[in-house]
């Protein structure tokens, strides 16, 4: 039983709710494990193109539980950091599209899991930030390791170094964030028109630019001919490029 996760499904799209709001969504052992299996439940099914992940409270989250690391010895700390560097992974090397939804404070190991996805939506009030610095730790979930390839050296160390939490906006206009909303409904529209999306064309776009991330220009542009050929072939594409004519 996934006590800390609600999943739900709305046909190619799938919802993954982080819930513990007495906690303000505060990350501990037990949703660890929790987060871990519906992500791992999710990815068994084929028929979801695109993961939602968000939470059912006010705050997204605001990161570790420090009630939890204040007792951590060297074997729950080396443990911890292995469950959310699992997490991270699965949704990296995931074939579906990933998108992440920020509300409230959106803080430390919550916002690196997001930093792992395909796209991140915040609500315009979000407040976000790698804060650590504040209880004498590091990342723990590889923000420290992705955050200046996203936005840059020096912004990264400037936020992991002060702790500071900025704006939704302030997000945005470094890349950290890819859009701004108002309301959820402009986030799922965003999320509902992707999931739309041919999913072969889908998964193609995004193992060339993890490949290329993660390899090199070289890489990445060999991987690209490959899915661009096999594209071009397929019945899916071909149907799709035979009604654009038609317009």
């Amino acid at each position: 039983m996934n006590d800390y996760t609600i999943i739900k499904k709305n046909g190619n799209l799938s919802e993954l709710l982080i819930s513990r709001e007495d906690r303000r969504n505060a990350l501990n052992s037990d949703m660890q494990y929790s987060i871990i299996n519906s992500i791992q439940e999710i990815e068994q099914d084929d028929t979801v193109k695109v993961v939602l992940v968000r939470s059912s409270g006010e705050d997204f989250s605001v990161g570790a539980d420090i009630g939890e690391l204040v007792k951590m010895d060297r074997e729950m700390a080396e443990k911890f950091r292995e469950n959310m560097l699992k997490i991270t992974q699965l949704i990296f090397l995931s074939t579906k599209i990933y998108i992440f939804y920020l509300t409230g404070y959106s803080l430390g190991g919550a916002l690196e899991m997001a930093q792992w996805s395909d796209i991140i939506i915040a609500h315009e009030k979000a407040r976000i930030g790698q804060p650590e610095i504040n209880i004498g730790i590091n990342a723990g979930a590889g923000g420290n390791s992705i955050l200046p390839v996203e936005v840059g050296y020096r912004n990264a160390i400037y936020m992991a170094v002060t702790g500071k939490i900025i704006s939704a906006m302030e997000a945005k206009q470094i890349g950290l964030v890819q859009e701004v909303v108002k309301t959820e409904s402009e986030m799922l529209e965003i999320a509902t028109k992707i999931s739309t999306q041919d999913p072969m064309t889908l998964k193609s776009i995004k193992r060339t630019m993890r490949i290329a991330s993660k390899t090199g220009y070289d890489e990445g542009m060999r991987v690209e001919k490959e899915e661009f050929v096999r594209l071009v072939q397929s019945r899916s594409t071909k149907d799709l490029l035979s009604r654009f004519l038609k317009k």
